[in-house]
């Protein structure tokens, strides 16, 4: 459990944000507290290896993808967060002589890598051009 602890420690820091503002500078609105300027993150765990669900569960991969937008006028457009996500990969390792003797008094290493990524996806959608009908024309 330790080193699951260690590894999950070493991706997430002190852990999964659960809102994360929709702007840069959300805290300097007069009211950052508005539901409106945070988005709420959105967690998920994939196995990656799904052919034994025995041993040590551990994290080997994050990945967080990011969604943002552009707003606003063409002069001056503005990018805001639309959607955060983190998604945890982990597998399973046999742990049976982790930390213990084994056969012929040698300790087992697991060598595994630890992964991190981040992806920002832009989902702005094009502007609707309105056009006015000319007059005399139907």
């Amino acid at each position: 459990n330790q080193l699951q602890a260690e590894t999950r420690s070493l991706m997430l820091g002190h852990g999964y944000h659960t809102h994360i503002a929709v702007f840069g500078n959300s805290k300097l609105f007069p009211d950052a507290s508005r539901s409106d300027l945070w988005v709420e993150s959105i967690s998920e765990e994939i196995a990656t290896n799904t052919q034994s669900i025995k041993g040590c569960k551990l994290y080997t991969k994050l990945s967080i993808q990011i969604l943002y937008a552009s707003n606003g006028t063409f002069s001056k457009p503005d990018s805001s967060i639309r959607g955060f996500k983190y998604k945890m990969y982990y597998s399973y390792f046999d742990d049976s002589c982790i930390g213990f003797v084994c056969d012929f008094q040698d300790t087992v290493h697991v060598q595994f890598f630890l992964t991190t990524s981040v992806d920002f996806i832009d989902v702005s959608q094009a502007p609707l051009v309105k056009q006015r009908i000319a007059p005399g024309t139907t």
